[in-house]
């Protein structure tokens, strides 16, 4: 198996030479994912060319491997004759992903392009939410009759397959078109060509309903073991079929989704790079402000506890370091360290997520940290302001007025804020970098061991400026 690296130095210099037997070639001895990787760092003058010299049965398969952004310039700069000929070996559920990532205009120019058949086959799929069974079925599966021989049903296998994503199952259907039971295809050749497929099909059934969500479906495959799960109706009539590549997506994306909420950031299916500023931004602020609110509950808390271990410490000199220290920063401390250190364990996980998903190259690391760093500081100014509002509300009524001390305090935590979330956020997002070069598993790098560095960094610049403070 190629090398990423020497398979795009060869790629180029197969395009480049205009070497069509060459590409093909590189085509057939790689794997197609590996191939469309390469394809997608190209730039679109070699993407056309490369594409237009492929065979018709790679140049589909590989299609379906793309970015979402390099399928919309191919489909964009394609003739109609040209998309068609791609759209006619999609399986359905392949275009209706294509379809659900392109802008309108552009599924235009596929539906057209797509025969009566397959329009019909997308919408019934497009008819069921994209998050359930049906949503990520496909409707391509071979159907065969209990009554017909096994030497019949291998001929008209064998006639039939290639229209077919997956030929290992054979499904039963009555008249009706309800589910029967289903037949191994090595059954099919270990048994007599005389022998009914009543005789030798499995009548155990499981399949799942087209509204089940998928989450469950991917439990039922975990739990069963299987390669395909039949899709019913609300009549019990099949209509489709989930393989286990598609469940294999969902499991991604649900796990995904899990990381990201357990570090409070609002899930988005996007590729990083696709992502905006705002849209990271957004994501990732609400439990931060969230927190650093609620938070205030620990620091009053603090405050109360304070007095019932060592009395009555506001009676201490309010200009006193004493004072300062223990009742008005201490407190405080404890708030700033917790944010910062959820705001470390976002950043690493959005690192640890790209590097899953292969979103991370060494030329794209630059343009990461610059997209962080961005992030972070727009995050860091709207965390100050809403610490200022909230410090000003608690010194009101913990002090009574607003002094010296009191906006010398909001400089302190604002100043902190500032340094420690990017300090936090650059450590966070280069630890897993940095864990994978030296062949260490980087999830042993997001774990606890960050999280004490960046609470020992936070507190140490709180105090630290603290002190240059009072």
């Amino acid at each position: 198996m190629l090398e990423i690296s020497d398979l795009k130095e060869q790629l180029i210099q197969a395009a480049i030479n205009n070497d069509l037997n060459e590409v093909r070639n590189i085509a057939k001895k790689s794997q197609q994912v590996d191939f469309a990787e390469v394809l997608g760092e190209l730039n679109e003058r070699l993407i056309l060319r490369i594409f237009r010299m492929l065979n018709k049965e790679d140049e589909t398969d590989i299609f379906s491997y793309l970015k979402p952004e390099i399928q919309e310039f191919i489909i964009r700069s394609f003739s109609s004759k040209e998309v068609e000929e791609i759209v006619k070996d999609l399986y359905s559920d392949d275009l209706v992903d294509l379809i659900d990532e392109l802008p309108a205009t552009i599924v235009k120019k596929v539906l057209r392009a797509a025969s009566p058949k397959i329009r019909a086959e997308i919408n019934n799929i497009l008819k069921y939410e994209e998050d359930t069974a049906g949503g990520i079925m496909t409707v391509n599966f071979i159907e065969i009759k209990e009554k017909d021989s096994i030497e019949k049903t291998i001929k008209y296998v064998r006639e039939i397959h290639e229209e077919f994503e997956t030929i290992d199952t054979l499904f039963v259907l009555d008249d009706y078109g309800h589910l029967k039971g289903f037949v191994e295809l090595k059954d099919l050749i270990f048994n007599s060509p005389k022998t009914k497929i009543k005789e030798i099909m499995e009548t155990r059934l499981l399949y799942v309903n087209s509204t089940a969500d998928q989450e469950e479906v991917a439990n039922m495959f975990k739990r069963y073991d299987v390669t395909s799960i039949p899709v019913v109706d609300d009549s019990n009539k099949m209509i489709g079929i989930i393989t286990v590549d598609d469940i294999v997506d969902v499991i991604e994306k649900e796990t995904s989704e899990d990381m990201n909420k357990m570090a409070g950031i609002k899930h988005d299916d996007q590729n990083y790079f696709d992502l905006s500023i705002f849209k990271m931004f957004k994501s990732r602020t609400l439990w931060l402000v969230l927190l650093l609110v609620l938070g205030t509950i620990t620091q009053i808390l603090t405050m109360v506890f304070y007095n019932l271990y060592l009395g009555d410490v506001t009676s201490l000199p309010v200009t006193s370091k004493a004072y300062i220290g223990i009742v008005l920063l201490a407190p405080m401390a404890i708030v700033i360290a917790g944010v910062i250190g959820l705001y470390g364990s976002q950043s690493a996980t959005i690192m640890m997520r790209a590097l899953t998903l292969r979103e991370v190259k060494k030329k794209t690391i630059k343009t990461f940290l610059m997209k962080e760093f961005i992030t972070t500081m727009l995050v860091a100014l709207i965390l100050i302001v809403v610490n200022i509002v909230r410090l000003l509300i608690v010194y009101v009524v913990q002090v009574g007025e607003i002094n010296t001390i009191v906006w010398e305090l909001i400089g302190v935590s604002s100043i902190t804020i500032l340094i420690s979330i990017l300090v936090a956020g650059i450590i966070a997002t280069l630890a897993p970098i940095i864990a994978k070069a030296l062949k260490i598993d980087p999830a042993n790098a997001t774990g606890p061991f960050i999280t004490l560095v960046i609470d020992i960094i936070t507190i140490s610049v709180f105090f630290g400026i603290g002190l240059a403070f009072f």
